[in-house]
């Protein structure tokens, strides 16, 4: 986000990109465009240059809390097979 390029990927001089985010408390978007994560939720990255304005969704999910495996117990005969699943619990974007 720190150069405007035209059609042709040439730079356009004298053009100056400014980058923001909407939440600062979800996401951070640097001068270059670099987005930090701060804290789950969904914020907005935004791009101006050349009066124009470019808005890019931005998503910090929630960390997953816990993993659980299911079945929570297994019994299994000699040479038998059980299959275990992991499952997250706590995440959501």
């Amino acid at each position: 986000m720190a150069a405007t390029l035209d059609p042709d990927g040439r730079q356009v001089v004298g053009a100056t990109v400014a980058s923001s985010s909407v939440d600062t408390s979800v996401a951070s978007v640097s001068v270059s465009g670099l987005v930090t994560g701060r804290s789950p939720g969904r914020t907005t990255a935004r791009a101006q240059a050349l009066a124009i304005i470019h808005d890019v969704p931005i998503i910090v999910p929630n960390p997953t809390r816990s993993i659980e495996v299911q079945p929570d117990s297994v019994v299994v005969d000699e040479g038998g097979t059980q299959l275990l699943t992991a499952v997250a619990v706590g995440f959501s974007n």
